[in-house]
Order: C-alpha cells, then structure tokens, then sequence
C-alpha cells in the first residue's frame, strides 16, 4: 500500500504558511508603496537595478509582487490537491488489497488463484505509476514554490534597504530598534542611540544639484558604517537624518563613536569631478541617548532627537549627549 506519510502532508502545510507569509509580505508593500520623490528627498520608495542603479518603484514592480504572491497560494493549493488526491489513490489500493485477501482465503482453484495474482499485480504496477506521478509533480511544484519564494524574499531584501546609500531604511531601523530595546531589557545590556544628520544640507543641494546632494548622502552613510561594529545598526531615517543602534554600547562609548564620526565627515575636502571644484568641508551633528529601563522605541528616540536638535542650534558640527543615563 502506499505510504502517503505525515511527512509529505506536513511538507505541503509547511509550503501553505511559508507561501501566505510571502503573500503577507507582498501586501504590505503593496499597501505601502510610496511614490518616487527623489533620493535626496526621502529615501523611499525607489529598488536597485541589477546594474546598480536606482530606479522607482512603479506600480507594474508592485504588481509583479502581488502577481508571484498569487502565484505561491495558487501552487501551494494546487500541491494539497494532489496529496489529497493521493490519499484518496491509496485509500482505494488499501481496499483492493483488503478484498484480495478474503478472495484468497476463499479460493482453491489454480485458476482463480492465478487471477487474484494477476489483479494484484495490476493494482501494485497502478499504484506505482501514480507513486511516480505524485513525485514528479511534488518535485515540480517544489521547485515552482521555491523560485516564487525566493522572488519574493528578494523583493523584501530590497524593501529594507535605502536604495540611494545601501544602508538600512527606516522599516528596518524601527524593527531593529525594536529588537535591540528587547534584547537590553532581557540581557540587562547598555544600548545607546545615535540621530544626526548632514549641516546644511539644504544649501548644499540648492548651490550643486541633488546628485552632489546623493553622493555627500553615500559618502556619509559610509563613514557611519565603518565607524560601528557588526550588530549595530546604520540607517537612512529620511533625507539627510540618519540614525544608528549601537548594542552593548554605553554612552561613553557612544560618545567616543560620535566624536569619531563627527572628525571623519569633517576632515573630508570635496569637490566636483566633472571641474574640480572644490565644496569644502561637510559637517554633522550628532545627538545621544542611552537606553532607561523604562523606555520604549518613541522614548528612546525623543530623547536622542532632542539632543540633536541642541546640537543643531547651538552651532552644529558637535556631538550632544543625553546625560538621563549618567543622572542615573
């Protein structure tokens, strides 16, 4: 009898709520989307190319999302038909084999003998050739399910990445702040927070253009990355503000960090490649906050906010720190 095992029924349930989270996925995007309005101005909203370049998110991209969503829940209905199908299959060679045998504990006759031989035979060659069919066709919606998949997870890669600076976007900085306030409560971990963002950023792009504006945002985002560890985080908050987790970090720490950036973005002399001239010097200011028992992501976040805010009007180009933690 066939063995239609717990094993591949499993197998086709574990595909259905992988394929509906793809779906979950690909709604949220669709329901997100956001219309293109230029690097320097949000952030959002555009994808890379496989050339590298940026380009919007149009509505047929969103719709091809929604499409290959559609296509895993159709292929994940389609797989349970089969093994529902295949069920039934063995249910009926089960009961061929069940009246075999009371044939044959009924029978003396070479002759009869010899016919419940041969049904049994066609049964098991049926069975076997529907075995190979389920195969065949597990093995093709197996593989359809899983180039669907990875579609999809390609495109959420994308919708948490900044498309401009390669960094992570403010979706992904809110869940791994998220994440990071957990892990600081339960492991009883200092954790600090970083805001700032580019002085005078506007004038900037009024005096070069917004493509001078874009390659100051790359150039800023890398300094930030290479001035943290593996596990913090580096994220485009919206338009020249960005915002960085730094785990296991107190504020002295942070302070240090801060500085180091601060002096890195300030020491750099740019200039335009198309004639050479010169910008100058581009300055950030930075605020930080340590994380309190009591704080939440907003919490957090107003605080560190604010301190970028003092270092803004009190002459930018400056690191202000949240001395909440410290008072502590």
């Amino acid at each position: 009898m066939l063995d239609v095992s717990l094993e591949t029924i499993l197998l086709g349930l574990i595909f259905s709520s992988v394929l509906f989270g793809a779906v979950a996925i690909a709604v949220h995007a669709w329901r997100t989307r956001k219309p293109a309005t230029g690097a320097a101005a949000e952030g959002e909203g555009d994808c890379k190319s496989p050339a590298g370049q940026t380009k919007p998110v149009t509505a047929q991209d969103a719709e091809i999302l929604h499409e290959s969503s559609l296509q895993l829940v159709n292929e994940a209905a389609t797989l349970l038909k089969i093994i529902r199908q295949q069920i039934a299959a063995g249910d009926r060679f089960g009961n061929s084999l069940a009246e075999a045998d009371r044939t044959f504990a009924k029978v003396s006759d070479p002759e009869q003998v010899r016919m419940v031989i041969k049904f049994l035979v066609t049964e098991n060659a049926k069975m076997q050739k529907e075995q190979g069919e389920l195969k065949s066709r597990l093995e093709q919606s197996q593989n359809q399910i899983e180039a669907l998949r990875y579609k999809v997870a390609e495109a959420e890669e994308v919708s948490l990445k900044d498309p401009l600076t390669s960094i992570a976007n403010r979706r992904a900085f809110d869940a791994d702040l998220t994440q990071a306030i957990g892990d600081a409560k339960t492991l009883k971990h200092p954790l600090c927070l970083i805001m700032c963002d580019i002085d005078h950023f506007k004038k900037l792009n009024d005096a070069y253009g917004h493509p001078v504006g874009d390659e100051v945002l790359k150039i800023f985002a890398n300094i930030l990355t290479e001035n943290v560890r593996a596990g913090d985080t580096v994220a485009r908050y919206g338009g020249e503000e960005f915002a960085v987790v730094l785990t296991r970090s107190d504020m002295q720490t942070a302070a240090r960090v801060c500085e180091r950036m601060r002096l890195d973005i300030a020491s750099r002399k740019l200039s335009l490649n198309r004639n050479g001239e010169i910008i100058g010097n581009i300055t950030a200011s930075f605020g930080v906050a340590q994380f309190l028992a009591d704080d939440t992501p907003e919490t957090l976040l107003q605080r560190a906010d604010e301190k970028l805010y003092e270092a803004k009007t009190g002459g930018r180009n400056r690191v202000v720190i949240d001395r909440s933690a410290i008072a502590a």
